[in-house]
């Protein structure tokens, strides 16, 4: 049995995850990113789970991977967490709503064969 990742534990620290693309919306014909991402089964790097589904920010670096749903990608983000999410985000999207964790700063994001 996986012992599941220590977010808390992590608190503002940089490490490395990876995932897998979900769903992602269309981007025709826009040079800036926009949008959503769901990235599913995401782990530690060390392949521990940390997060079943996260929804993030489309970013320029994901979209010149031309990622497909099922594409696995390895990325960096600083982890954060929001103890008081409903008052952080008075009048959020519904992929921000009441979110706890926060990867920050995606950086180094990788196409993994």
């Amino acid at each position: 049995m996986t012992i599941p990742f220590d977010l808390a534990r992590h608190q503002g620290e940089r490490l490395p995850f990876t995932a897998e693309i979900d769903s992602f919306p269309l981007t025709s014909g826009s040079k800036k990113p926009r949008g959503h991402v769901l990235l599913a089964r995401v782990c530690h790097g060390d392949g521990t789970p940390a997060l079943k589904n996260y929804w993030c920010y489309l970013t320029a670096e994901m979209l010149a991977l031309n990622l497909k749903r099922g594409d696995k990608i390895s990325f960096e983000a600083r982890i954060t967490l929001h103890p008081d999410a409903e008052r952080r985000y008075p009048n959020p999207s519904h992929f921000m709503q009441r979110r706890t964790v926060t990867l920050d700063r995606m950086t180094h994001v990788e196409k993994l064969s």
